[in-house]
């Protein structure tokens, strides 16, 4: 395809005309497409449509900055709109007054999944155009081709010191990072190594804003602008542990992670496209249907779980990612696989990649471009794997032939740790022998309209992709599969309910009018609730493991935290429905209680209430236990003080004084009441032993006649409090910021 060049000119806001640097465009005379395209459904960053009138504060934000570039559609705030599956070339251009607007492709129109215009032909369009904002080519030509504006991190003078206990009385301050000065170039990997206690996670930490911004002293720098809360806006990390659903698929995974990272302007073909670029790109197509697994359960493998861990974080396009320990706990082979994978995305996609890594291989550190040696916190090396060498000869540490220059590296730093001052030769010489790679110079070509531009982009973003309705909907399809897909956990609670059902009708089944038929009547009830209380502790794996996806997720503003809790307490409604009505049919008529249909219909719905509670009790100790031993623990211990002051074991009159908050505070107490009120007041008048009425036993048993209504409501109130201490629990105590 031919080529011609244009010259084109801006409108200043003073009059005046800036000449832009001469751009190819595809020439009209041999392309000649046949229709235009518009972006009017879709708004710039300052909110309004591009074909409204406004005034466009510089050259660098115009309102119509929409872009197809390497196969995909983009707005300046970095939101994906469209893939689409043939574009070759395409031009960004826009009129002076914001209301023409055309590009040419080479694709089939219906594949852009856009708004068509064939009114005007493209060559016409392009003649009435005054600015030409930015251009593509073909992506087989250049692979290399931004989708939007990459970015380059420059470490200054980073310094992170904490607190830590010197005596029983005194603290003293430990520096974990000392001075840190480094360099992360766009289509490059920056590899921070170190041994164990080097601070390199530390560092990660820091870039990706996990670490209160008070705390740290120097700056960190993308393209020139000081950032002040790390990188979150614009980038994705990658922690060291693979935190994924079991019970979803590779592909599934990402379908999710797309709704919910995704703008809601994208189409769900577009979002699905996106997912299955990523699959190939990842190397995921062989186990796209397959279930993620767990160490119980068969899934994919670990170099598949690392790829998909790092398409979780890709789906969204960031240019810039962060990854601790990439390789940990995998075999050679698929360690080398995750690192091919991510130096394609630093070379082809023009990412920037900053990652940690404890002892590279020879294979592994040919796809490194540029490494960051850390010891206690102080930089022992930083530059390019190749000029390693020359560093350590200058110390008259001459490196072996064919030995690892890492490894070779981190045993001699261990053997200047050894003497006193050791590691400042190696800091004096490092500072002595930067590379001119490290400095932030005129060569990192950072212009004041692109640093502009980053500040206007990042701050005018939207918190959060999608609407709170969305999130709750995703979040609330992704809870539903991966908690009914756990046979485990679902045919335990139904199956120990089935059991329960029949031992008790065993037991008590068609239980007499008589001082012996209320014991059992008590006893049927105390029991019933108590099986459905204790058996709820089966879903604190699942909750422990949510939690620490959330956290992942939530510090990367995938989705709201009421969003999340909201689908948390939706989701297992119509399971616990189910055990309801299943203990209700299977039970209570065959044991003999009063035998009406509202009186039935109230302890189901009583039932149905101790179920969400204690669901709900789980998932607040979930919430802030800080594993599974100390959750269960916790669950097993309360739940029996409760059950213990439920007033079936003693009335209320009968205990202590200073133990009657507890009495109160049960989770038993109401629903006991209520279950055993239910029975005999629906037995009005009726003689059960020595010439006790209804109205007797019930102030015998109970100490006074109960309310139903109000423990009712005072039950929703305790299930409404306990989801709203678990909502403020995920919200403000798993703190992702270290201090």
């Amino acid at each position: 395809m031919e080529m011609s060049t244009v010259k084109v000119r801006e409108k200043k806001s003073g009059g005046e005309d800036s000449c832009h640097n001469e751009t190819e465009i595809p020439d009209a005379d041999s392309a000649r497409p046949s229709s235009r395209w518009s972006i009017r459904s879709f708004r710039g960053p300052c909110g309004k449509h591009p074909s409204e009138q406004q005034i466009v504060p510089s050259p660098f934000d115009i309102c119509t900055s929409v872009v197809i570039e390497a196969g995909f559609f983009h707005s300046p705030d970095h939101d994906l709109y469209d893939r689409p599956s043939d574009a070759t070339a395409a031009a960004r251009v826009s009129s002076s007054n914001s209301e023409d607007f055309a590009a040419w492709k080479c694709s089939p129109c219906d594949s852009m999944n856009v708004s068509l215009d064939y009114s005007t032909p493209w060559t016409e369009a392009a003649k009435q155009t005054t600015a030409l904002t930015s251009v593509a080519v073909n992506p087989q030509k250049n692979t290399q081709l931004s989708r939007r504006l990459i970015y380059d991190l420059v470490i200054r003078n980073l310094t992170y010191k904490v607190n830590v206990r010197a005596g029983p009385h005194e603290s003293k301050k430990k520096t974990l990072l000392n001075g840190v000065n480094a360099k992360a170039r766009n289509s490059e990997i920056l590899a921070i190594i170190g041994r164990s206690g080097s601070s390199k996670t530390t560092l990660l930490d820091a870039l990706a804003g996990h670490i209160d911004a008070s705390s740290l002293e120097g700056s960190i720098l993308v393209n020139g602008v000081k950032m002040e809360d790390g990188l979150k806006s614009i980038s994705g990390y990658v922690t060291q542990e693979d935190y994924l659903f079991p019970m979803l698929t590779t592909e599934e995974t990402l379908m999710f992670s797309a709704r919910l990272r995704l703008s809601s302007k994208i189409t769900a073909i577009a979002k699905r496209e996106r997912v299955q670029s990523l699959i190939d790109e990842l190397g995921l197509a062989s186990c796209a249907k397959t279930r993620v697994g767990n160490e119980k359960i068969r899934g994919i493998s670990g170099g598949e779980r690392r790829r998909l861990s790092i398409g979780v974080d890709l789906i969204h396009d960031p240019p810039v990612l962060l990854l601790d320990e990439p390789t940990s706990g995998l075999d050679s082979t698929s360690a080398l696989q995750v690192i091919e994978t991510l130096h394609s995305l630093a070379v082809r996609r023009r990412h920037t990649i900053v990652m940690t890594v404890h002892q590279p291989s020879f294979r592994i550190l040919e796809l490194i471009h540029s490494t960051l040696v850390l010891a206690r916190g102080h930089v022992m090396y930083h530059g390019p794997v190749d000029k390693m060498v020359d560093h350590f000869n200058a110390l008259d540490c001459p490196v072996p032939e064919h030995m690892n220059v890492v490894e070779f590296a981190l045993d001699t730093i261990a053997e200047f740790e050894k003497k006193p001052d050791g590691l400042q030769t190696l800091i004096d010489l490092q500072k002595e022998r930067t590379f001119p790679e490290v400095e932030d110079g005129p060569e990192s070509n950072t212009t004041e309209a692109k640093r502009r531009y980053l500040f206007y982009n990042t701050s005018r973003r939207r918190k959060y992709a999608t609407s709170f309705a969305s999130e709750l909907w995703v979040l609330s399809q992704r809870n539903f599969y991966n908690i009914f897909r756990t046979h485990t956990l679902f045919l335990t609670r139904v199956g120990l309910t089935i059991l329960t059902s029949l031992i008790l009708i065993s037991l008590f089944s068609k239980s007499p009018i008589s001082e012996k038929g209320i014991q059992q009547r008590q006893t049927f009830i105390i029991f019933t609730i108590a099986i459905m209380v204790f058996t709820s502790t089966e879903a604190l794996p699942i909750f422990l493991l949510e939690r620490q996806i959330l956290v992942r997720e939530k510090s990367r503003g995938a989705y709201r935290t009421s969003s999340y809790a909201a689908a948390h307490s939706l989701v297992v409604l119509p399971f616990l429905l189910f055990l309801a009505v299943l203990c209700t049919c299977m039970s209570y008529f065959v044991v003999g209680l009063v035998w009406k249909t509202s009186a039935a219909f109230f302890f189901m719905m009583v039932i149905f209430l101790v179920l969400a509670m204690s669901n709900a009790f789980v998932a607040c100790v979930s919430a802030v236990a800080p594993n599974f031993t100390v959750a269960l623990g916790v669950v097993g211990g309360i739940s029996a003080y409760m059950f213990l002051f439920s007033g079936f074991f003693m009335t209320r009159k009968e205990i202590p004084w200073y133990w009657l908050w507890i009495h109160y505070a049960s989770l038993f107490k109401y629903s006991y009441e209520s279950l055993l009120a239910n029975e005999l007041t629906n037995r009005e008048g009726t003689v059960w032993y020595h010439n006790l009425t209804s109205e007797d036993v019930t102030d015998k048993l109970l100490g006074g006649e109960v309310n139903q209504t109000l423990n009712v409501w005072i039950m929703v109130v305790f299930l409404l409090g306990y989801r709203l201490i678990f909502y403020l629990a995920l919200r403000f105590y798993p703190r992702s910021l270290r201090q």
